[in-house]
């Protein structure tokens, strides 16, 4: 009856779960990891059931999945290990209090590291308090008390165990939690240093577009960690020729001295290199996703214009060969990149950035991209759009803020620092590698 509850729990509100076969398996044998330990101490004499590490799987379930999930599998396990230790009442309400904390103590964890204090800490403390206070209440099993916790503390050492048991899960089940995405959206990772030293104009174009993600998904209540890590990699294949994206050049372009179907072919590779990268990074594939769909399958409009311009027949340049190759985003994350990639690019054009520019601009690359189908297979509704606009509005008016005039600077000099607004940065959009005409074609 009690497990039928919790997979009853999972069955509707976390159908997911329930209908992929391998979360399904990941939830089963977490429970059974622990629950098997614990039966197995309950048949030595004279070991006390509080030296089972039992919030080790509600911590599990947490970190992949989330706290709800957690916080039913830890009334569980405490009721059937109850069971299993004569119907102890002392221990249920310790553990479910225990493993209750341990739940919310990694709700927003930040590094695999707070697995070896803080969390076993508040175990250990959460345990002892409520110990305490039975022992109180039966007076005089002051000794029986100082016995347990040597138990409780053994109990508090084994949630070390924790992270392994974590990384284990994700090799075996294929899954990436916040903890992996939070050691992949370090910038010092090689790389992204790589990155930064070959194609640095990209480099910043991706920390920008990673700001854009972040707020966005915050405001629809997306995941904003995944947003960024996945805005962060997106354009990793540019360091194979990155003399080819605007951004990184300085004077000359490589498009001059090549046909624009050439042109559009090193264009979209650099989602091919991208996704070579990171597989040989070994980047999760929730993360490669980013890169596959940051461009959907939209027209790569300038060079496409370029070569019908230059052809004898404009009707013979196939439109199918100036565009990417998709596939389209399917996750709300994967689509606001695909929306704040060209947002972030093409903004730079801008020659006066204002806050009403910048408005009515976000409004026509999110028309043109609903217009194209970009969206057509993302789970974004026109109430997310809306609140991701407005989120897109407000980093990039902090990007392009007006300066204030210092006293003895003369306003006449351009390359003093009182100037009233920054000065116009490089454009970095793929598809219009050659001036700024080309992004505000790409504007609409």
């Amino acid at each position: 009856a009690i497990v039928l509850v919790f997979f009853l729990y999972i069955f509707l509100y976390r159908r997911p779960i329930f209908d992929n076969n391998a979360m399904f398996i990941l939830v089963f044998l977490s429970l059974s990891l622990v629950l098997g330990a614990s039966a197995f101490v309950a048949h030595i004499q004279n070991m006390s059931p509080f030296i089972v590490p039992l919030a080790i799987a509600p911590i599990l379930l947490t970190v992949i999945f989330d706290s709800r999930v957690g916080l039913l599998a830890t009334l569980t396990i405490a009721l059937l290990a109850g069971m299993m230790n004569g119907n102890d009442f002392e221990f249920v309400a310790a553990t479910v209090t225990a493993c209750s904390i341990a739940v919310f103590s990694v709700r927003d964890i930040k590094s695999r590291s707070q697995f070896f204090v803080v969390t076993p800490a508040l175990v250990f403390i959460a345990y002892t308090l409520v110990s305490t206070g039975f022992s109180m209440i039966r007076l005089g099993e002051w000794l029986a008390l100082g016995n347990q916790v040597v138990y409780i503390f053994v109990n508090a050492i084994l949630i070390i165990l924790t992270p392994p048991l974590i990384l284990l899960f994700e090799k075996l089940f294929r899954v990436t939690t916040d903890l992996t995405l939070f050691e992949l959206s370090e910038t010092n990772k090689p790389v992204l240093k790589t990155l930064m030293m070959r194609a640095p104009g990209t480099f910043h174009h991706s920390l920008q577009v990673a700001n854009l993600c972040e707020a966005a998904a915050l405001s629809i209540g997306g995941n904003p960690l995944l947003a960024r890590v996945g805005a962060l990699y997106h354009d990793i294949g540019k360091m194979e020729r990155p003399e080819y994206f605007v951004e990184n050049q300085s004077g000359s372009n490589e498009h001059d001295n090549i046909k624009p179907s050439i042109s559009a072919i090193v264009i979209k590779n650099h989602i091919v290199s991208g996704v070579k990268m990171a597989e040989e990074e070994k980047l999760p594939s929730i993360v490669i996703d980013f890169i596959k769909t940051h461009h959907g399958d939209s027209l790569i409009r300038y060079f496409y214009e370029k070569a019908k311009e230059e052809s004898n027949d404009p009707n013979s340049v196939a439109e199918v060969d100036y565009r990417y190759d998709g596939p389209l985003p399917t996750t709300r994350e994967t689509g606001i990149l695909l929306l704040a990639d060209s947002i972030e690019a093409s903004a730079r054009t801008l020659d006066n950035p204002s806050y009403s520019n910048l408005e009515n601009h976000i409004e026509c690359i999110v028309d043109e991209k609903l217009h194209e189908g970009q969206l057509n297979e993302c789970p974004l509704t026109f109430e997310d759009l809306k609140k991701i606009k407005q989120a897109f509005l407000t980093i990039l008016v902090g990007v392009y803020h007006s300066r204030i005039k210092y006293p003895g600077q003369n306003g006449d000099d351009k390359n003093t620092a009182d100037q009233t607004t920054e000065p116009e940065p490089k454009q970095s959009a793929d598809d219009a590698t050659v001036g700024a005409n080309a992004n505000r074609e790409t504007a609409g």
